[in-house]
C-alpha cells in the first residue's frame, strides 16, 4: 500500500503546467535623445540602447526610426508644447537608420545622426518635435523615447581667424568675434587620429575670443575648431571653424632658479639656490666665471639638488657663478642672476 502511494506521488511531480508565452524583445525607450543645430545641419544624439523592457541585455538593433511632428509658431518666444499623446497621434516617420548607415551613426555608446536643415521646414518659424524608435534584432520596435523639441533658426556665422599658440602652460587658442549677437563660443579638440568631435572641450562667454588649453598634453597631435553659440538651451550654434591641426612638442626650457647664494670656504664656494617653480624640472646646470673669462660650465651631469660645493678655487680670487634649469627633455631654461665672491 504504501508502494503504491508513494508510486502516485512521484508520477504527480512530473506533471508540466502550461507552457509560458516566450519573452518579447523589446528595446527599453530612449530617455536621453537631444537634438542640436549647428550651422544648417541638425545633430541628433541619443545612448545606444542596451537592455530590453524585461531587463535583458539587448541582443543587437536592426534599425532606429526618427518620428517627427510640426506645428506653426505664433510667437517664437513661447512655442507650443506637444504632449506625448498628441505625438503619438500626428507624427510621421521621417527616415530609418539600419544596415552600414546604423553602424556609421555608432559612436562609442552613443547613436548620431546628422540631418540636414533645408530638407525639414521650408518656414523657419515652425516647431519640430523628434522622437525615435528602437527594433531590436529580431525583435520588435520599442515605445517612442523623450520629446525633443526645437525651433530652427539661422544660425551665427562661425568664428574667423582661428590661431594657435603653443606655450608651456597650454595651447593658446584665438579668434575673431563674428558680427552677430552670441551667448558665447564652443571650443572642440579631437586627437588627429580621430574622425570626430566629442562634447565641447569648453564654453567661452561672448566677450572673450582665447581660449588657453591646460588639459593638452606633450607628444600628442590635435586638431581644433571653434564655433558661435547663439543659445545655449536649446543648443544653437554655427558650423565649425576652420580647423586648426597643431603636434604639441615641448621646447619650452623651466623656469631660472632663484636667491642664487655663492658663500666662501676655504679652496672653493658652497653655491644653494631656490629650485625652478616648473614641476617638469629635473635638474641645474651650475656655470663659473673666471676673472676674466665668460661662464664655462662647471657640471657635466645636471645636479638633482639645489647645491653644489665647488672645489680646488685659488685663494683671494673674483668668481661669478650662474644657475640654470633642465627638464626631462633636455631643454635647458636661461640663467639665473649672477652671484659672486672672493675666495679667503
Amino acid at each position: 500500500m504504501t508502494v503504491a502511494i508513494l508510486a502516485v506521488a512521484l508520477s504527480g511531480c512530473g506533471k508540466k503546467g502550461d507552457p509560458l508565452p516566450p519573452l518579447r524583445t523589446i528595446p527599453n525607450p530612449t530617455r536621453d535623445l537631444a537634438v542640436t543645430q549647428q550651422g544648417d545641419v541638425l545633430s541628433l544624439r541619443m545612448s545606444y540602447p542596451s537592455t530590453t523592457t524585461d531587463g535583458a541585455l539587448l541582443p543587437g538593433l536592426d534599425a532606429v526610426e526618427l518620428w517627427q511632428t510640426v506645428r506653426p509658431v505664433a510667437d517664437p518666444e513661447r512655442p507650443p508644447v506637444v504632449e506625448a499623446r498628441e505625438f503619438e497621434a500626428t507624427a510621421n516617420r521621417l527616415l530609418v537608420i539600419q544596415g552600414p548607415e546604423l553602424l556609421a551613426a555608432t559612436e562609442g555608446a552613443q547613436l548620431v545622426s546628422r540631418l540636414p536643415l533645408s530638407g525639414l521646414a521650408e518656414d523657419p518659424v515652425q516647431l519640430h518635435v523628434f522622437a525615435i524608435r528602437s527594433l531590436a534584432t529580431g525583435g520588435e520596435l520599442s515605445a517612442f523615447s523623450n520629446l525633443v523639441h526645437l525651433v530652427p533658426e539661422p544660425a551665427p556665422t562661425p568664428p574667423g581667424n582661428v590661431s594657435m599658440e603653443p606655450g608651456p602652460e597650454g595651447i593658446l587658442l584665438h579668434w575673431d568675434a563674428p558680427p552677430e549677437p552670441l551667448e558665447g563660443y564652443n571650443i572642440y579638440r579631437r586627437p588627429a587620429q580621430a574622425h570626430g568631435y566629442a562634447a565641447p572641450l569648453a564654453f567661452k562667454p561672448a566677450e572673450s575670443v582665447e581660449f588657453l588649453d591646460e588639459t593638452a598634453r606633450f607628444e600628442q597631435r590635435y586638431i581644433y575648431t571653434v564655433t558661435a553659440v547663439s543659445s545655449r538651451d536649446p543648443l544653437r550654434e554655427s558650423s565649425f571653424s576652420k580647423e586648426r591641426e597643431v603636434e604639441y612638442i615641448d621646447i619650452f626650457p623651466p623656469a631660472p632658479p632663484s636667491d642664487l647664494v655663492a658663500l666662501p670656504r676655504t679652496g672653493g664656494a658652497d653655491l644653494v639656490w631656490r629650485p625652478s617653480p616648473d614641476a617638469d624640472t629635473v635638474g641645474y646646470v651650475v656655470y663659473r666665471a673666471d676673472p676674466g673669462l665668460d661662464f664655462l660650465r662647471i657640471t657635466p651631469d645636471p645636479l638633482t639638488s639645489p647645491e653644489l660645493t665647488d672645489a680646488g678655487l685659488a685663494s683671494g680670487v673674483t668668481y661669478r657663478y650662474q644657475v640654470s634649469a633642465v627638464d626631462g627633455e633636455g631643454n635647458e631654461g636661461p640663467p639665473s642672476q649672477t652671484a659672486t665672491l672672493t675666495t679667503p
